[in-house]
């Protein structure tokens, strides 16, 4: 392998885990932001899309980290634990609002 092949191997580990990070981080921002309230349509395709987008890239992210010896380092699996745990929240947490309390 050369060199130039050796050092983007690894921005390919960090995109996964900052588009899930990201993805994470919009939909936990928007379940967060709605919790004194009602989700209206906008917010709650953010943070379904959000949330689910970074809960498969979440996995994915481990996955690879667990399967690719040369990507095995604290720093990745954190990152990408931390976006897992995220979104399993936003989701979770946009699951169990009741939507009957709001008055449309």
């Amino acid at each position: 392998m050369n060199v130039r092949a050796r050092a983007t191997a690894p921005v390919s580990v960090w995109a996964i885990v900052g588009a899930a990070g990201l993805a994470a981080t919009l939909s936990f921002t928007a379940v967060e932001a709605s919790r004194g309230g009602c989700i209206d349509a906008g917010v709650a395709e953010i943070v379904s899309v959000g949330g689910i987008a970074g809960l498969g890239l979440a996995v994915s992210a481990l996955l690879l980290v667990g399967a690719v010896p040369r990507y095995r380092s604290p720093a990745p699996v954190l990152g990408a634990s931390v976006a897992l745990v995220l979104s399993l929240y936003a989701v979770v947490t946009f699951l169990a609002q009741d939507g009957a309390t709001c008055s449309f």
